[in-house]
């Protein structure tokens, strides 16, 4: 495999039908990115400072679809039927591939968002944003979808049920 070269010029794509330059569209990203960090650091510490355990996390399910919504996706609540769980779908101008951006933001106990799904959440929220929209448009659905994974799929393993069933079995 050849080595790749740091030089400008080595990591510019050629413009023409193929879209913008790479450095283009990188200081597009740059710049929506600085535009939208503020929200990101208000999102993530709003989710910080109310920490929620595992199926409980009602105030950054708000949080985070509250800033979906107003961006302009649709949000269903709740999804996999976990009360806390959502998925948010914004439509492409035309059909095209379906991009999906997952997220965390569960607590654990004890330890608070020292796991960092705080910052997770609001950096996927982030990605369904402005962002992707700096780069060369291109026909797509793009759904976003957060539920607490990692404690529902320990939970499936050992056979528990989930709040609110009343069977053990649960669906993949």
């Amino acid at each position: 495999m050849p080595a790749m070269s740091a030089s400008p010029a080595a990591r510019t794509a050629p413009a023409g039908p193929a879209g913008p330059a790479i450095e283009s569209v990188l200081e597009s990203i740059s710049v929506a990115l600085a535009v939208l960090r503020p929200r990101m650091d208000a999102v993530s510490l709003a989710i910080h400072a109310r920490p929620e355990l595992k199926f409980a996390e009602f105030h950054a399910r708000d949080v985070l679809t509250g800033w979906l919504g107003e961006s302009g996706f649709t949000v269903r609540v709740p999804a996999g039927d976990l009360d806390t769980a959502f998925v948010a779908v914004h439509e492409g101008a035309e059909p095209g591939p379906c991009v999906a951006v997952l997220a965390e933001y569960d607590a654990l106990p004890g330890v608070g968002h020292g796991c960092g799904h705080n910052l997770i959440a609001a950096g996927a929220r982030a990605r369904r944003s402005r962002p992707s929209a700096r780069c060369p448009p291109t026909p797509a659905r793009s759904p976003s979808s957060a539920r607490p994974v990692r404690r529902w799929a320990a939970r499936a393993r050992s056979g528990s049920p989930r709040p609110g069933s009343s069977t053990a079995s649960t669906r993949r």
